[in-house]
This record gives C-alpha cells, structure tokens and sequence, in this order.
C-alpha cells in the first residue's frame, strides 16, 4: 500500500506523495469548492464600507519666543524667566490626541454617534437609512441593551469599547514624513456618517489645540505680568514686555483662525463608492485555504487507518 510506504519509509517519498494526492484528488476538489463557497458567503454576508478622507496642511503655531535667543535670552533667565525651545511638535500632539480616549469621550458627548459607531448593523443606499443591532441597542428609546458575554455575564457596550472599535477598524491617521501633510479617513458602513464623522474630527482637533495654546498663553501672561511687577532692572522689563507681546499675539492669531493647527486641502466628501470589503480576494483566500486543507486531509487520512491496522497483528499474535 502506497500509504503504508510513506509511513514506513524514513524519507519521504516525493512519487509516492503525488500518487496519494492524485487518489485523493476528489477529496481536495471538494475541500477547495467548499472554501469558494463558504468565502463568498461570508463575503456575501459583510456589509459594505465607504472611506471618506480629509487631506490637511499644518500651519505654523509658534510663538517666536524660540526666536528670542541671544542677549534677550540671557536676560530672561537672569529674571528667571525660561525661554524653552524645541519640546513636542504640536502636530505629533494632535496625532495621538486625536487617538485617545479623553478626545473620543469629549468627542461623543458633543456629537451623538455613539450609536452609529458601536451598534451600527447595516446601511440601505436607497433610504438612507442606518439600522442597529437590536441586541444591543435600541434605537427606538435610544436606551443600550445588555448583551451576554461567552461565559453568561452580561454587560453594556461602553464608551471605551466604541473607542477601541473606532480606532482599530474605523479611525486611520497618516502624516507624511516629506510634506508634512496629514490624513484622517474614516470607514463606515454609511458614506454620509463617514463623511460626518471626517468633518466634526477635524473641527474638534483643531478647537481642541486652539483651546490649550489660549490657556497656555494665558497662564504666560499672567505669570509674565507678576514678574515684570517684580524686577526694577529696565532691560528686564523690556524683556518681559517683548514675551508678553509673543503671547498676546498666540490668543490673537487662535481667536481670528478657525482651523489653527491644520488648514483643510481637501475638504471629506461623502463617497459613492465603496472601499471595502474586497469580495473577489476573501474569495480566492478562501479557495487556497480549503484547498490546503484538502491537501493535509489527503496526506494524513490514509495514514491513521495503517497505523491502527498495525496494531491489530500484533494483539491477535498475544491472544
């Protein structure tokens, strides 16, 4: 038997591996048909996904306190007044605040897409309408529903599970290195949520860096104003004034620009055709996967049988 030569051999016999897959080659045509086929189910059974994206351009926010180095440098530290240069780059700022939880809790208390994040279901073009997984949530008392859990808890989708959802599969952010220019496409079974969703992103990021650089200049305002209060030395004051200016120009240029640290290129539009899934590759993934596993099936199946066959000799030379 051409399996029980590939068990006993020490090495692999390649004639008698081909001949073992060709006696099983039904097996293997019908392992690969039934990949194609429970791929383009599960294909079939996806919804689609649109992409709506937004190209921005970073725009400078600097104080120019980094430029007043030199004389009046040496001067403010006298004073002790830090003129600190360099520290992170708002626009990598920006990046990871956009990411994190605190900006997505803000984010869903402003704008009420919770639901169209983490309960999302299906999307039908011709009504525009957004239907939700009743499970849990419902969207006719907007009230969210415990679901069960695989070991019987039961438990609420909270804001952190939406926010790990919204990152991982929904959220995509690039910067170009060599530009400079960002990007932040959102997917969504809906392209007008997706386009929403793109639009109140920026708008929030760029109100959220705004908001902090008023703050900050603010406090160095404050803080600069007891200091020149403090000193009686001329070029001191003179110092402190020219910091007092740098920051009363930051409050001026954040109030009079609305997109303060990224000025919109290319503005999210709503798409009309989709971006996912691919269909035709799950399908062919799927055609490789189950063919594969028609070759190991016809490759092992004949082997087990011999090796219980073995056995059996040898209990009937006992008996």
């Amino acid at each position: 038997m051409a399996a029980e030569r590939l068990q006993g051999s020490p090495e692999l016999d390649l004639v008698e591996v081909v001949r073992a897959l060709w006696r099983r080659r039904v097996l293997i045509f019908a392992s690969a048909v039934l990949g194609a086929l429970l791929g383009a189910v599960g294909a079939w059974l996806l919804p689609d996904v649109y992409r709506s994206e937004v190209i921005l351009a970073p725009q400078r926010t600097d104080n120019g306190l980094a430029a007043l180095g030199g004389g009046l440098g040496n001067l403010a530290s006298l004073a002790g007044i830090g003129l600190e240069d360099g520290g992170p780059d708002p626009n990598d700022i920006a990046l990871e605040l956009i990411r994190s939880r605190r900006f997505f809790t803000e984010f869903v208390e402003r704008h009420p897409v919770l639901p169209q994040i983490a309960a999302a279901q299906s999307w039908d073009p011709a009504t525009g309408e957004l239907r939700f997984d009743a499970a849990i949530f419902d969207a006719a008392n907007g009230q969210w529903l415990e679901e069960t859990g695989p070991s019987g808890s039961r438990r609420r989708t909270t804001v952190l599970d939406a926010h790990d959802l919204f990152v991982d599969e929904m959220l995509t952010v690039e910067r170009d290195d060599i530009t400079g220019l960002v990007t932040i496409a959102v997917e969504h079974i809906s392209p007008v949520v997706a386009q929403q969703i793109a639009e109140w992103l920026v708008r929030d990021i760029n109100a959220a860096m705004r908001d902090a650089a008023v703050q900050e200049a603010r406090r160095a305002i404050e803080y600069l104003r007891g200091q020149s209060e403090a000193t009686a030395v001329a070029e001191l004051r003179q110092v402190i004034y020219t910091l007092i200016e740098e920051q009363m120009q930051t409050v001026m240029l954040a109030n009079v620009r609305e997109e303060y640290l990224w000025r919109t290129i290319d503005p999210p539009i709503v798409p009309e055709e989709r971006s996912g899934p691919n269909r035709p590759l799950m399908v062919v993934l799927a055609v490789f996967a189950g063919f594969a596993l028609g070759l190991l099936l016809a490759l092992f199946l004949p082997v087990i049988p011999s090796a219980s066959s073995g056995d059996a000799p040898a209990g009937q030379a006992q008996a």
